[in-house]
This record gives structure tokens, C-alpha cells and sequence, in this order.
């Protein structure tokens, strides 16, 4: 019986995603954010509004290092309600704050915190 119990609280510790904040044409809001990591893309996805944005790891971990207010360009793509934006790529600038990273397209930008980038390392 502890054996179940043990094993449910890894199998949900390993779920756990962690809140962070999406800007849609000008309104915030307060959303959880969940890590897909896939060959060499990361996708960050928000809960609500339905966005998500898909950059190259080593991009994400190029800004991570990089001092804070310091911007880095890169090549993603933005899905929203699971219809990728446009055929083509787009530049995402990935911006270093406190305590985790903006990602930023055109008029929708998403803030990750420290945690949910701790996933991107391993």
C-alpha cells in the first residue's frame, strides 16, 4: 500500500507544471505553463489562452545564460487554439528577467519562470 501511495506522488510530482504569465494583445493573465521537450525543440504551453510557443533548446539555454536584459533573437513558432500561426517561421526574442525568461511574438509574449526552466537543462 505505501508502495502505491509513493508511486502516485512521483507520477504527480512528475506532471506538476508551474504558473507563469501570458500577454494576448495587451491583457495579462495568470496561467499555468507546461514544458514539452521534444528531439531539440522545447514547447512552452499555456493552459489559457490556448498559445504555445516552440524554440530550439539551445536558443533557450543561450538566453538563460546570458546576463539579465539581455536579448536574444530566434526562430520559433506560435500555435493558438492548435492552429499553428503561419506557414512560416518566426522571430521570437527571448528577453532574461528576475527570477525567469519573456518569450516574445509579435503581440503575445509569455513569462516562464526559474522552475518550469530547470526542466529545459536536463
Amino acid at each position: 500500500m505505501k508502495k502505491l501511495i509513493l508511486a502516485a506522488c512521483l507520477l504527480v510530482g512528475s506532471v506538476v507544471s508551474y504558473a507563469g504569465i501570458v500577454k494576448d494583445n495587451g491583457k495579462d493573465y495568470l496561467t499555468k505553463i507546461e514544458t514539452q521537450d521534444k528531439n531539440d525543440h522545447i514547447r512552452f504551453k499555456a493552459s489559457f489562452p490556448k498559445v504555445s510557443i516552440r524554440v530550439r533548446k539551445k536558443d533557450i539555454i543561450k538566453a538563460m545564460l546570458s546576463p539579465s536584459g539581455r536579448e536574444t533573437k530566434t526562430i520559433g513558432e506560435l500555435e493558438r487554439n492548435g492552429i499553428v500561426k503561419s506557414d512560416r517561421k518566426l522571430v521570437v526574442f527571448l528577453r532574461r528577467k528576475n527570477d525567469g525568461l519573456w518569450l516574445e511574438v509579435g503581440n503575445i509574449s509569455m513569462f516562464v519562470t526559474e522552475k518550469e526552466l530547470d526542466k529545459v537543462k536536463r
